[in-house]
């Protein structure tokens, strides 16, 4: 979308707030709206028998369910700015696309919908942006789903393209290619309006962020080792690898070159892996032939999706949990078919979000976890 695209709706949203205009919303899905059953509602419970022993939490599991899993068709919809906010065509803002955030509405800057010199995209459009869509650990394990579990629907219609975010298309559409999605249907949403005559929404399946089902999860670890010609005879062959996230924008950990070294006293073949630079082939390559990594939280963590039987340890900032129920990186682990481990630093974030990890206590636990986990199995 052109800049004075952007100039106008963001004009027209500082207007709207300067003059208290009221943003309509509907906060319920309009019942005349045409709504598919993708998956039915469904539970397992989450293996977190390295979390539990590790910590002495209770050795229960943690339960995970998700509702009935729905498409709905919203013709003539209208679809505004990067966020791609969904609009009925009575201008109301469509408060269900948001789910799991429709409760925090009042956290993100809406742009307005402007019909006039708005985009019209003809046919049927299926809805691959939202929040987090800029973040790629989010994009592949919040939005990719959506679009996973819809796969056989789409394969039913006749003409269809997917919206993404112009200037993420660049790096998004390697991971449409990887699901053997052609990325000449995709069809750009920036700054300005799009009209979409029948617009495609499948939500988060889950309350919790990142925490998809296991057949969305294996799908995406399936076709990214076709798409890197991954030799299933290396899995697990390599060193252990400690993932860097030293040129992160945020979220930093400040003393991660001593959690390294504290950690090669322990894993002497440990590498340190910075990403950057990385073919996506590559990456994925990386986590099938990786049996252990150490890795802060975060984008390159994220590809443990790609991994089979790996071992993750997830360092974070904050308090040990009571249990393990709010240990997510070991439950995207255990969805994905790997083990997890999640280390909490008792650190609050600092500025910039960053943190550090406590060197005698990370040195304390990495000699436990090396004389107590067989991750070589």
């Amino acid at each position: 979308m052109s800049t004075a695209a952007r100039f106008f709706h963001d004009t027209y949203a500082s207007l709207a707030r300067r003059l208290k205009w009221t943003l309509p919303v509907c906060e319920v899905m309009p019942g005349e709206l045409k709504r598919t059953l993708l998956v039915p509602a469904d539970a397992c419970v989450i293996d977190t028998a390295l979390e539990e022993i590790f910590h002495g939490y209770p050795s229960q599991g943690v339960p995970y369910a998700w509702p009935d899993w729905k498409c709905t068709v919203i013709p003539e919809a209208l679809v505004v700015g990067d966020q791609g906010f969904v609009f009925l065509p009575d201008g109301r803002l469509l408060v269900p696309t948001l789910f799991p955030n429709d409760d925090k509405l009042h956290i993100f800057k809406v742009r307005r919908p402007i019909k006039l010199g708005a985009q019209r995209v003809n046919g049927t459009a299926f809805h691959l942006t939202g929040s987090n869509h800029e973040n790629r650990g989010h994009f592949m394990l919040d939005h990719l789903p959506r679009l996973i579990v819809a796969e056989e629907m789409l394969r039913g219609e006749k003409d269809w393209q997917i919206i993404l975010t112009g200037h993420h298309i660049s790096w998004q559409r390697e991971y449409l290619q990887m699901l053997g999605f052609d990325p000449a249907k995709i069809v750009a949403c920036e700054s300005g309006t799009l009209i979409v005559e029948r617009l495609l929404h499948v939500p988060f399946v889950s309350t919790r962020s990142s925490v998809a089902p296991s057949f969305a999860l294996n799908r995406l670890r399936d076709a990214g080792a076709e798409y890197a010609g991954v030799n299933a005879a290396q899995d697990r062959c390599g060193p252990p690898v400690f993932l860097s996230r030293r040129d992160a924008p945020n979220r930093r950990v400040l003393n991660e070159q001593m959690l390294y070294e504290i950690a090669r006293e322990f894993l002497p073949e440990l590498q340190l892996v910075l990403l950057t630079g990385m073919t996506l082939s590559e990456q994925i390559r990386l986590y099938r032939h990786t049996p252990l990594f150490i890795s802060p939280l975060g984008q390159a963590s994220c590809n443990m999706v790609f991994g089979m039987g790996n071992t993750i340890i997830n360092l974070t900032h904050g308090p040990q949990p009571e249990n393990a129920a709010g240990c997510v990186g070991t439950h995207i682990a255990a969805l994905s078919g790997n083990r997890g481990l999640t280390l909490h630093s008792g650190t609050d974030l600092g500025v910039n979000k960053d943190w550090s990890f406590p060197e005698p206590a990370f040195s304390q636990q990495m000699k436990r976890f090396a004389e107590t986990v067989n991750w070589k199995k």
